[in-house]
């Protein structure tokens, strides 16, 4: 990114509104775009989207202020690093690889052990792909970030980067959610990025264990997981075929079937 330093980007996506701003941008091109194209566009459904995230996000500050302290975990790993690496575009791209790696089987674990799935199935439920399925993601989602961050800051990594990885990652997951950048992509972007058709994949009940990726395909041609076609159905959600806009139905009634089953 030639003539932006990489401070100046760091403040850029996480010193400023800006992931969100560009969040609500693009759900209200989807809008635009549903309704002149004579379909329906549920502002329900994108609230309850952000009913989830919101209670997946207080449950976990709420574990975090009287269990967990993750200041004093990440302050920890920071001081007992075993290297120290420096600031710089070089080594964000790096630690973007390694940080996309983590994604990957984690994603894996997700949906190949139950209790996982129990949380993740949460985002899979969404029968309606969108950008704001983005941000419909369990309180694990939390977990999992605070877990990422002290892993990678204990191997050097500056805790000034760990944000900014974040906040990427979650730009280039509202353009792979959103069905605006669906077949707009050329196939050949899919050789090394997860596009949205390949993502979309992945929301459907046939491909839901294929293209696990969140930045890039390498990983699921690497461990034979990848499904590269063109993407042509509609028919999103897996897990309970139950349609509510509901934000705690929709965080929780996983839960409850799942202990159910047990």
């Amino acid at each position: 990114m030639q003539g932006m330093s990489i401070e100046t980007y760091i403040h850029f996506v996480t010193g400023t509104s800006f992931p969100f701003l560009f969040l609500i941008l693009v759900i209200v091109a989807e809008y635009i775009v549903r309704k002149r194209k004579g379909k329906t566009f549920s502002f329900f459904h994108v609230f309850s989207n952000f009913g989830v995230l919101f209670i997946g996000m207080t449950l976990f500050l709420l574990f975090n202020h009287f269990v967990l302290k993750r200041e004093d975990v990440l302050a920890f790993t920071t001081e007992h690093s075993l290297f120290s690496f420096p600031v710089s575009w070089g080594y964000f791209f790096l630690w973007l690889i390694v940080f996309d790696f983590i994604n990957y089987w984690t994603h894996v674990f997700y949906h190949k052990l139950n209790f996982f799935w129990m949380f993740h199935s949460v985002h899979h439920s969404d029968k309606d792909l969108c950008a704001s399925t983005t941000i419909r993601v369990p309180v694990t989602a939390s977990f999992f970030t605070v877990t990422s961050y002290a892993f990678l800051s204990f191997f050097g990594i500056s805790i000034v980067l760990l944000p900014a990885l974040a906040q990427t990652m979650f730009l280039q997951q509202i353009l792979v959610h959103s069905f605006l950048f669906r077949g707009v992509l050329p196939s050949y972007v899919s050789l090394i990025f997860i596009t949205p058709d390949i993502h979309a994949l992945h929301h459907t009940e046939k491909y839901a264990t294929r293209n696990y990726g969140f930045l890039f395909s390498i990983w699921d041609r690497l461990f034979k997981t990848a499904e590269i076609k063109e993407h042509t159905t509609e028919v999103f959600g897996v897990g309970s075929s139950q349609e509510t806009n509901n934000p705690f139905s929709v965080h929780f009634r996983p839960i409850r079937t799942f202990f159910k089953r047990k």
